[in-house]
């Protein structure tokens, strides 16, 4: 799960709690429990300084490659945390009915979008990003993304030259899972 927020120096950031997690896996998969149809749910979220990320999906099967995602980011000054999460999972909750009360494909947005919700903003996105496949390929290249409490984004990112573009930061239309 990457962060809204882009930053070319070190960012730290500590996963959420397994226990919080594990809440809201029990809360969507009652909500969405005719909709997703056994399907299990996949909750990961993030904590930086200054800003709270939750993400909810799930898999049409538990072979599937593609894994159906609905993102959150909010602003956040390290106080309100909780209620910070609990807006993503509000955001989350309204995303996910919109989508499966679509009778046609819903224009859902591919990259953060803003939207005003209970006087604050909030930040969502849809991704096909395979959260297993992620996890394989980080354990491949040697990070340990999610293992360490407190991740310095640092060593996770290769060196940008002054200049150069990132991927993902020019508008060339591809989109990123």
């Amino acid at each position: 799960m990457d962060p809204r927020k882009k930053s070319r120096s070190p960012r730290k950031s500590t996963s959420l709690p397994k226990e919080f997690l594990d809440n809201v896996k029990d809360v969507f998969t009652k909500t969405f429990k005719k909709q997703l149809k056994g399907r299990a749910i996949i909750v990961e979220g993030r904590i930086y300084p200054d800003e709270v990320l939750l993400s909810v999906g799930y898999k049409e099967s538990p072979k599937a490659l593609r894994q159906t995602n609905f993102e959150a980011s909010v602003d956040s000054n390290g106080k309100d945390v909780l209620k910070k999460l609990e807006l993503c999972v509000d955001g989350i909750s309204s995303m996910m009915s919109q989508y499966f009360e679509a009778d046609e494909d819903l224009d859902l947005p591919r990259n953060w979008k803003a939207f005003p919700f209970e006087k604050d903003t909030i930040f969502l996105q849809y991704s096909g990003r395979n959260t297993e496949l992620e996890a394989e390929a980080n354990k491949i290249l040697g990070l340990k993304r999610g293992d360490e409490l407190m991740i310095d984004e640092a060593e996770d990112l290769e060196d940008v030259d002054e200049g150069e573009e990132e991927p993902g930061d020019g508008d060339n239309g591809d989109e990123r899972h």
